[in-house]
């Protein structure tokens, strides 16, 4: 096997949560739903502008709404139906919109290529077809994770075959049949930058061999190693690079579609899983889907819905559904209750990062990983247990100081923008603080600061 790698991380710290419910490695298609639900509130540092109304009849591919600050960002219907409601939260934000599926309406057409020509385009031509096809916001940019702006040209592009947040969906099962569409988006992704780096985990023999011409970097090591601030970290010679941009793998092989089929590309490979899935699976549908399409049965009321990874997402609820850039729905055991001297329990079916329970020495378990607190948020005492799961290095339990002192200028000295928002720090802090909520908001609140 011809390799390209040029260069190998591995991530020392980090942490991996065997959570029961691991879904099955082949892909289940569904059904087109009858419904679908894009949530515009659920996407971070943009401000939308609706383009639609109730009523309205709207093409697959058709922009939906698109970003006050950056009017060429746009987000499409993934698609054909009409819009049957537009829903608002407080202050009119706009929180869903709502499309019954209407299969006879033909879906905007773009032009089509083949891989030869994609080799043909200028970038110019690159973005503005990603900017009209509605994809361009896939195009991300670190530290913030925004939207990459378009007029700029990067120092790398970063595409990680693959997330080893646990119940991801696999890439090798994602992979398996995208060779030419991941291929061609690569190839696009190649003209908007001079270098691209393609990351897949050592552990992953099938996706390295799959695509062994292309990948220039292998990473090792838990969870969030495939991150791609973390991998930035790994790879990254100076603070040049820091705005360095990144495309998850499933939008690769979407902008492969786009450019090769002239359609918008609305269908995905998602996971349903978790302790409460009767079925964990991966399936095969599009955005916006439903979680009582995807589900063949919904968990009790006592469930918390995450829509996204299991430490990276976002809580919702049943009526949910999965938003762009949303590969998994996560169901947990919802509990309230105080269990009677928990701490004299073995906890065979308890995750343990302190090895205070039998489960850490059973370390292949799956744990039920239930969402119980077993007591109120307590000040930090400095345990020093959150900079040996950090993959960045940062000093959380410093970094989350100086916010709380609202020093946003030595939090950012700390490491702020460095922080990959992985939630683990959150995950094993003995004292329930809320670290990655509150670094995320620090940020977000930098970001706004810095453009205005």
């Amino acid at each position: 096997m011809t390799t390209h790698i040029r260069k190998e991380i591995e991530e020392t710290k980090g942490y991996s949560l065997a959570v029961a419910g691991v879904p099955a490695s082949g892909i289940q298609t569904l059904d087109m739903p009858k419904h679908c639900v894009v949530c515009p509130s659920a996407i971070p540092y943009i401000k939308p502008k609706l383009v639609v109304k109730d009523g309205d009849s709207v093409q697959k591919g058709a922009v939906l709404f698109y970003d006050k600050a950056r009017p060429s960002n746009h987000y499409v219907a993934p698609v054909s139906g009409y819009v049957s409601a537009i829903e608002y939260g407080p202050r009119r934000v706009i929180d869903a919109i709502r499309i019954d599926v209407d299969t006879s309406i033909e879906p905007v057409k773009n032009p089509a290529h083949t891989e030869s020509s994609i080799q043909e385009l200028s970038r110019d031509v690159i973005v503005s077809l990603l900017e009209k096809g509605g994809l361009w916001r896939v195009v991300k940019q670190l530290p913030f994770r925004v939207t990459a702006p378009s007029s700029e040209v990067p120092p790398s592009i970063i595409i990680a075959l693959g997330d080893n947040e646990p119940h991801s969906p696999s890439a090798s099962t994602v992979l398996a049949d995208r060779d030419t569409e991941i291929r061609a988006g690569i190839l696009a992704l190649k003209k908007l930058s001079p270098t691209v780096h393609v990351v897949a985990h050592q552990s992953d023999t099938t996706t390295q061999h799959m695509l062994s011409d292309l990948i220039t970097v292998q990473a090792k090591g838990d969870f969030p190693s495939m991150d791609p601030g973390v991998v930035l970290h790994g790879i990254k010679q100076s603070a040049d690079e820091n705005s360095a941009w990144y495309v998850h793998y499933q939008d690769v092989i979407r902008i492969g579609q786009l450019l090769l089929t002239g359609e918008y590309p609305s269908e995905i490979v998602s996971v349903v899983a978790g302790p409460l899935v009767k079925k964990p699976e991966h399936i095969r549908s599009i955005e916006g889907v439903l979680y009582k399409h995807i589900l063949t049965q919904l968990p009790s009321d006592n469930a918390r819905y995450i829509s996204g990874g299991v430490y990276t997402g976002r809580l919702t609820t049943r009526e949910g559904a999965l938003s762009y850039g949303e590969y998994s729905v996560h169901v947990l055991p919802e509990r309230y209750e105080r269990e009677l001297l928990h701490f004299f329990m073995p906890g065979a079916q308890k995750p343990s990062y302190f090895r205070t329970f039998v489960s850490a020495l059973l370390p292949k378990k799956q744990t039920e990983a239930a969402t119980n607190l077993n007591g109120g948020v307590r000040a930090c005492i400095a345990c020093s247990a959150c900079p040996d799961v950090c993959p960045v290095g940062i000093l959380p339990q410093f970094l989350a100081k100086a916010l709380y002192n609202n020093d946003i200028e030595g939090a950012v000295e700390l490491g702020l923008l460095d922080c990959a928002e992985c939630g683990l720090c959150s995950h094993i802090c003995p004292s329930k603080i809320e670290l990655t909520a509150i670094f995320k908001n620090a940020k977000q609140r930098l970001y706004k600061e810095s453009t205005v």
